[in-house]
């Protein structure tokens, strides 16, 4: 079972492909509103731990535990961006509604004074 504050949380997870194990004893446990970043070296598994945190893969052992009202979003490393007219859709395809005007407003703070709100950006459109 999960933590009854949690978000999200990921207990003891295993996982072995190949004969090879991938993840022992892994641990992850979001609060709800709060931001976290993973960081590793390459090959150390902190894809394959959030593939499994969204449900995409499938672990051997442990527990996964999502709040019901929780949204997880998952936006893998390999692109597929050919339906896309520009990266910016990609994402905001990804995000989902909810996300939008939060993305809205990241692109403003990074597009910069003179063109935040103008209606030639993407957001706009």
């Amino acid at each position: 079972m999960g933590c009854s504050s949690s978000s999200f949380s990921l207990q003891n997870i295993q996982l072995i492909f190949g004969g090879t194990r991938l993840l022992e004893g892994a641990k992850l446990i979001v609060q709800p509103s709060q931001r976290i970043a993973l960081v590793g070296r390459n090959g150390s598994g902190k894809s394959t731990l959030l593939k499994i945190a969204s449900g995409g893969v499938a672990h051997d052992a442990g527990l996964r535990f999502v709040e019901p009202r929780a949204t997880l979003r998952y936006l893998p490393q390999e692109h597929h961006l050919s339906a896309y007219s520009t990266t910016l859709d990609y994402v905001k395809d990804g995000l989902g509604q909810a996300m939008t005007s939060i993305a809205r407003n990241i692109y403003n703070a990074l597009a910069g004074p003179d063109r935040v709100g103008r209606p030639q950006d993407p957001f706009w459109r």
